[in-house]
C-alpha cells in the first residue's frame, strides 16, 4: 500500500502555517514558472506548500553545485522534481538531473568504447588538449608527436619503455581516449592483471577464449605495463604470442609501454617463474613485438612524486 497521496487532517495552527508558506511560496519565480508551466492554480501550490518548499531547496541545492562537484559525484546534480496534471488535479513527482548531468554524461559517452576492462579512473582525462607542452623537454615532444598522428596514419604500433612514472601510461591513455572519441572500439589492458584475469576463466575455455579473441580483433589494443606479469610458458605462448601473432597478421594498431628496453624482453621472456628456459619461444614472442611496435624511450622525472 502506498501512503504518497494520502492526506491527514491538520490542526488550525498547522493550516495557518501551511497557507503562510504557500502565499509565500506564490511570490517565488521558480514557481511562478512552474504555474505558467503546467497550468497549475494558486490552490494547489498552497495545498502543497511543504512540498514546494522541499522541491524549492532541493532544486536549489542541485544547480548551485559546480561542474566539478559534479564530476567528482554526479548523484549531487540530481533532484525530485514535480510536475503537475491540469486535467487530474495530481501532483507528482519525477527525478530529474541538471544540465551539467547530460552534458558530463555526453562528454563521458568516449568510456563506454572500452572493452574487456574499464579504463582506470586516473586516466579518464588523459586527453591530448589537457598536456602542458611547455613544461616538456624535447624527448617527450619527440614521442607526442608521433602518437598524435598514430590514429590516422600507417604505423601498426609504439612500445613506449622507460623508468616509472614518467608518463608512459598517461601518453598512452591519451593515444587511446583520441581513438574512443572518435568512435572507435579501444582495450586498454593493464597486462599482470590481464593474467590474473584469465587464471579466473580456467574452468571456463569459451570464456577466455572470447576474451582473447577481442583483444586480437579490437582496432586498438594498449598492453600497458608489459614484463611485469609473472612470466609462464602458459601467458608468453599462449597468450601473448597468440594476441601479437594475430594483430600483426591482421595488421591493427597496438600500443604497449614497459619499464623494459626491447632488447631485454628476450632475456626477461625466455625464463619462466618454474626456473624453465626456451630462448626459442621467447625470441619467437619478441619478435612480433618489435615487427608490431617501433620503440621509443621516455627519458624524465617520476612524475608520480611530482
Amino acid at each position: 500500500m502506498s501512503f504518497k497521496h494520502l492526506l491527514f487532517e491538520l490542526s488550525p495552527e498547522q493550516i495557518e502555517s501551511r497557507n503562510k508558506l504557500g502565499e509565500s511560496l506564490l511570490e517565488n519565480s521558480a514557481v511562478k514558472t512552474f504555474q505558467l508551466k503546467y497550468s497549475c492554480p494558486d490552490e494547489v501550490i498552497v495545498l502543497h506548500a511543504s512540498r514546494f518548499k522541499r522541491w524549492l531547496d532541493e532544486r536549489h541545492l542541485a544547480l548551485s553545485r559546480s561542474e566539478h562537484e559534479i564530476r567528482e559525484t554526479p548523484e549531487l546534480g540530481a533532484y525530485i522534481d514535480l510536475v503537475y496534471d491540469a486535467t487530474t488535479g495530481v501532483l507528482d513527482e519525477v527525478f530529474q538531473e541538471v544540465g551539467f548531468v547530460q552534458k558530463i554524461a555526453k562528454d563521458r559517452e568516449y568510456l563506454s568504447r572500452y572493452k574487456v576492462f574499464d579504463l582506470p579512473i586516473s586516466l579518464e582525462e588523459a586527453h591530448f588538449e589537457n598536456l602542458n607542452i611547455e613544461e616538456e623537454g624535447i624527448n617527450f615532444l619527440k614521442i607526442l608527436s608521433e602518437l598524435q598522428t598514430f590514429e590516422n596514419n600507417d604505423k601498426l604500433g609504439h612500445f613506449l619503455y622507460g623508468d616509472m612514472g614518467v608518463g608512459k601510461s598517461y601518453l598512452a591513455a591519451c593515444v587511446s581516449n583520441s581513438f574512443a572519441k572518435h568512435g572507435k572500439n579501444v582495450a586498454f589492458v593493464h597486462v599482470p592483471t590481464l593474467m590474473n584475469y584469465l587464471k579466473q576463466l580456467f574452468n571456463r575455455p569459451e570464456a577466455m577464449q572470447a576474451t582473447i579473441r577481442s583483444l586480437c580483433r579490437i582496432p586498438l589494443l594498449v598492453l600497458d605495463d608489459l614484463g611485469a606479469e609473472p612470466i609462464t610458458s602458459w601467458s608468453r605462448d599462449e597468450i601473448l604470442l597468440t594476441i601479437m601473432n594475430d594483430r600483426l597478421e591482421n595488421k591493427r594498431k597496438t600500443l604497449i609501454t614497459s619499464n623494459y628496453i626491447p632488447n631485454d624482453l628476450v632475456t626477461l621472456y625466455k625464463v619462466d617463474n618454474r626456473g624453465a628456459s626456451d630462448e626459442i619461444r621467447a625470441t619467437r614472442l619478441v619478435e612480433r613485438i618489435t615487427a608490431l611496435t617501433q620503440g621509443y624511450e621516455m627519458i624524465g622525472k617520476n612524475r608520480r612524486k611530482a
